[in-house]
């Protein structure tokens, strides 16, 4: 876009990441099929966009051009979200009407899912909007309604609310698309850009009145059953929030992310708050140089977020997390860590699964780095002790966890495999 893009037989217009704005999108897929003959537009949606544009908006100077942008992106999140013809949705946003229910175009439309008397759910999560003083967020209302002893809810006592734990029989993501879809039918109002609270209003006193029947879109059975975390503590919120200012520093140095800090870390973080240098350094996984470099980016995060919510941050432990939070493994995964069991080469890995080195070798990394999971592997059976020592202590003298620096020092003999994972397992120790 911006490269007078003008023809008229313009087949597909593909979104990789989200747009600014629903009018950028809007403008943006209006290049498609200027011609009148069929083209398609695709757009793909992850809440990691989201939280990476949320970093990026902070950066923002004036403080009207923050609000903008968080409007803006709320609107195109919501857009995303919808259950509701697109058609109609983005007509509306314009002001004007699309009165045919089903546009038989857009993928809302042309498979439609089934929807049931969601009354009972909406007066569920509306009570709980008004137990709660209407002051919170959609992801705090999921967790009352889900039981969490996080530490926001017990510090608010909103853990003797009645509506407190009485939300089981949905998962989280169930309950988040719920409260999506009640904003997009007016149940209940968004207020606020960076942080935005639910409100209340008319036809969400009619629901909790039982004047009013809801019907809900019905939500999807879970294709795989999986554990809940090992630790239902840490907040949500601040942990997307920190993950994507992870993401943005790991781009800028070109290394993957848990080099930066991995989730267990970052999880501690989000139940702790750490306020400053010294409460930072008590968290599993910092050590001097990574408090150095990113500390302060990290605690204005936290801080920020902290006072945002009024939340009164609880003393960091000294003693460090005696069972760490794991987080679940694909079934593509755990494959290869059977095939370490048998102490197959990584090559041989690759060949008996029909993948690349790079692929087996990625597997193992989040293996190593998945709090305890690398116990289950010894990077023994695929680099030498002597091989292990050397490539640390490149590591350490040239102060960086790139790879190319560190291959370049140490020669063709050592593999950019073999790199990878003990940079993984340095990661996981917190080596510096």
């Amino acid at each position: 876009f911006g490269m007078g893009i003008d023809k008229p037989n313009v087949r597909y217009v593909i979104h990789y990441d989200l747009p600014k704005s629903i009018e950028g999108y809007y403008q943006e897929t209006g290049r498609a099929g200027r011609d009148g003959l069929r083209s398609d537009c695709i757009l793909f949606f992850s809440y990691g966009d989201k939280f990476k544009i949320e970093h990026f908006i902070e950066q923002k100077e004036d403080e009207k051009d923050r609000e903008a942008a968080y409007r803006q992106l709320r609107e195109l999140v919501q857009y995303c979200e919808s259950h509701v013809c697109r058609r109609r949705v983005l007509l509306a946003y314009f002001g004007e009407r699309y009165e045919d229910p089903n546009c038989g175009h857009c993928d809302v439309c042309v498979e439609p899912r089934e929807r049931f008397d969601g009354t009972i759910a909406a007066q569920k999560i509306l009570s709980c909007v008004y137990r709660t003083g209407e002051r919170f967020g959609a992801q705090y209302i999921v967790d009352v309604l889900q039981g969490s002893e996080s530490q926001k809810i017990l510090q608010n006592r909103h853990d003797t609310l009645k509506t407190y734990g009485v939300g089981k029989e949905y998962s989280k993501p169930q309950w988040q698309s719920f409260i999506r879809e009640l904003i997009q039918l007016g149940y209940v109002d968004l207020s606020g850009d960076k942080y935005p609270v639910l409100k209340l209003n008319e036809k969400s006193r009619k629901v909790l009145s039982q004047k009013e029947q809801v019907f809900l879109t019905k939500p999807e059975e879970p294709r795989l059953v999986q554990k809940p975390d090992a630790d239902d503590r840490y907040d949500r919120e601040l942990f997307e929030l920190l993950r994507a200012l992870r993401k943005t520093l790991a781009d800028q140095e070109g290394v993957p992310p848990y080099v930066i800090f991995h989730d267990t870390t970052l999880k501690e973080m989000s139940i702790y708050y750490p306020q400053n240098l010294s409460d930072l350094h008590r968290i599993s996984g910092v050590g001097e140089r990574k408090a150095d470099k990113y500390g302060e980016l990290i605690l204005q995060e936290i801080i920020r977020y902290c006072e945002q919510h009024k939340i009164k941050p609880m003393p960091v432990a000294d003693k460090r997390f005696e069972s760490p939070v794991k987080q679940p493994r694909s079934s593509t995964i755990l494959t290869t860590l059977e095939l370490c069991k048998e102490n197959l080469s990584i090559g041989e890995m690759a060949k008996r699964r029909g993948l690349s080195v790079t692929t087996i070798v990625s597997h193992l990394e989040k293996l190593i780095i998945n709090d305890g999971a690398g116990e289950a592997i010894s990077v023994d059976c695929f680099v030498s002790p002597e091989k292990q020592e050397r490539i640390k202590q490149a590591y350490k003298e040239l102060g960086t966890y790139l790879l190319t620096p560190v291959k370049e020092r140490l020669g063709e003999e050592y593999s950019y495999e073999e790199l990878r994972l003990i940079r993984a397992t340095m990661a996981r120790k917190g080596e510096e």
